[in-house]
């Protein structure tokens, strides 16, 4: 959470609201729980990939 580069990307930006209204122990399981999510699509559905999309 301290050292990633949150300003370049939907997930950063997903991540600095809730830092705004959670303590940084319950984002860090947000972010755990979000990327299991993530990782289980992509390994369970035939040509899922996922596509790191810029913030606007």
């Amino acid at each position: 959470m301290l050292h990633l580069d949150r300003g370049k990307d939907r997930l950063g930006v997903w991540i600095d609201a809730l830092r705004l209204r959670m303590h940084v122990d319950k984002v860090t399981v947000a972010l755990a729980a979000k990327l299991a999510r993530i990782v289980w699509v992509v390994l369970t559905k035939p040509g899922a990939t996922y596509m790191r999309q810029i913030a606007a």
